[in-house]
């Protein structure tokens, strides 16, 4: 702990009144002899990282931007989740060096103006500045600077404890639910054929909580009537020594249970919980907002929907930025210089797969259900996975009808890579030789929605407007 010692008396001014009456019997105020050992560091650290810090949001959304398009169901529910806990933390470290940052400017003002005056308010000269009730309510409310210091300086020294308690809280739920995500895809794959992914990881999830709970219970209901040398007292020491192990108690435990026992109660606990919510709604509102979820009220005669005698940027590779959603049908452009218009449909596994399934059962799986090598088929293997490939993208192309200007067009579609974002799909050309100069509309009928959608609207083509 540093040591900051109280300042010397100032002396009389030059030029005083030889003959000044007498000063009141002021005690002079002392700054507290013991205050944060590691405030310098703080401020060093506070400043450099929070320039960092600011930093990070923009690279995280970039890196959102990048595997939004390549992700799909549950890996896309992944990608969310991962997006919005790291923001969480960001925006908690943010939060809390900010006000580190802030309150030790504030404290060195007070060190500083305790340096000058160190005896506080003179309240012999408040009397010719406020009456007496007055100056009686502020001597009961007023605190000293020295008392002010020391709140001050405990209250930065703690945020950085209080805000990394948030931080590891947020970095173990989202390696548990990565490494769990990771094991419910893998038992899915192999033991499911890919269907029961949520259901298998909601199973480990709650088969890995309700033992540390139910340890936790019979710790408090019945821990102190068992001896602890018993055999009721010796399993549950077991249990609760493998609970703490695996419950992250290691790094949560020497903050969370100092502030736990010397903060009041229940006030811990709900700043946890309102720090946590109010970073993840932050988090949420940012990303409706960067995709384009939120609208103002003006202008009123312009629809939300771009889809509606529009032109909606999503549609056209060349339109195309970072925010464009990446499950819509593309085109190469929207005004059409090329002899062929370049139609690509994005697959949706939790779309295209059912409905393949329901649809065309003469059509065989492509891929096993499961994880595998991805070899490429040779001989015999290869005309029969030619066979199937063919009679998918037949299924497909009656799927996906698709006209131009009202009439129907005969596609044919093969597998396709978008080169720049990964996405797989299907895609087509589409001869233009004949076509007139001027606008026409290209529609495609989307992919019939999954199974446990609760959309009852009936699907409509998508339109997509071009000139040649």
């Amino acid at each position: 702990m540093s040591t900051i010692a109280a300042p010397e008396r100032v002396g009389e001014p030059l030029g005083a009144p030889a003959a000044a009456p007498p000063a009141a019997p002021i005690v002079e105020q002392r700054i507290p002899t013991e205050v944060s050992a590691a405030w310098e560091l703080e401020l060093l650290i506070a400043g450099a990282v929070t320039f960092a810090l600011f930093q990070l949001p923009g690279s995280i959304d970039a890196l959102r931007e990048q595997l939004m398009p390549k992700a799909t169901g549950g890996w896309l529910m992944a990608v969310l989740l991962g997006y919005l806990y790291t923001k969480v933390i960001v925006y908690t470290l943010i939060a809390a060096f900010l006000l580190n940052l802030t309150l030790r400017a504030y404290w060195v003002g007070l060190v500083g103006l305790h340096s000058v005056f160190p005896r506080g308010v003179d309240w012999e000269r408040m009397q010719s500045r406020a009456g007496p009730a007055t100056i009686e309510e502020y001597r009961r409310r007023h605190s000293s600077i020295p008392s002010i210091i020391a709140r001050v300086d405990n209250f930065a020294s703690v945020i950085f404890s209080f805000a990394f308690l948030v931080v590891v809280t947020c970095l173990f739920s989202l390696v548990g639910s990565a490494l769990f995500g990771g094991v419910a895809w893998a038992i899915n794959q192999l033991v499911f054929g890919g269907r029961h992914g949520l259901l298998v990881f909601e199973l480990l999830a709650f088969g890995f909580a309700v033992p540390l709970v139910a340890i936790g219970v019979v710790d408090k209901k019945y821990g102190r009537r068992w001896a602890p040398d018993s055999v009721a007292g010796r399993r549950l020491r077991r249990a609760a020594r493998v609970a703490m192990r695996v419950n992250g108690s290691s790094l949560l435990g020497p903050i969370m249970f100092t502030l736990y026992t010397n903060v009041r109660k229940g006030l811990l606990m709900a700043t946890f919980y309102a720090t946590f919510v109010g970073a993840l709604l932050i988090a949420i509102v940012e990303l409706f907002v960067r995709l384009g979820a939120f609208a103002g009220g003006a202008p009123r005669y312009v629809p939300d929907d771009e889809a509606i005698r529009g032109v909606d940027a999503d549609h056209y590779e060349s339109m195309r930025g970072a925010a464009s959603n990446p499950g819509a049908i593309t085109i190469q452009s929207d005004v059409i210089q090329d002899p062929y218009v370049r139609l690509f449909i994005p697959y949706s596994t939790d779309r295209h797969d059912p409905a393949l399934a329901a649809s065309c059962p003469q059509a065989a799986p492509l891929r096993p259900g499961h994880l595998h090598f991805a070899i490429a088929p040779s001989g015999k293997q290869r005309d029969v996975v030619e066979r199937n490939a063919t009679a998918v993208l037949a299924c497909l192309s009656r799927m996906h009808t698709v006209t131009l200007d009202g009439a129907p067009q005969d596609v044919a579609l093969r597998f396709y890579t978008q080169p720049a974002t990964g996405r797989r799909g299907m895609i087509a050309y589409l001869p233009t030789a004949t076509l007139a100069s001027g606008p026409h509309t290209l529609a495609v009928m989307p992919a019939p929605r999954a199974p446990d959608s609760r959309n009852a609207t009936p699907l409509r083509p998508i339109e997509i407007p071009f000139w040649k």
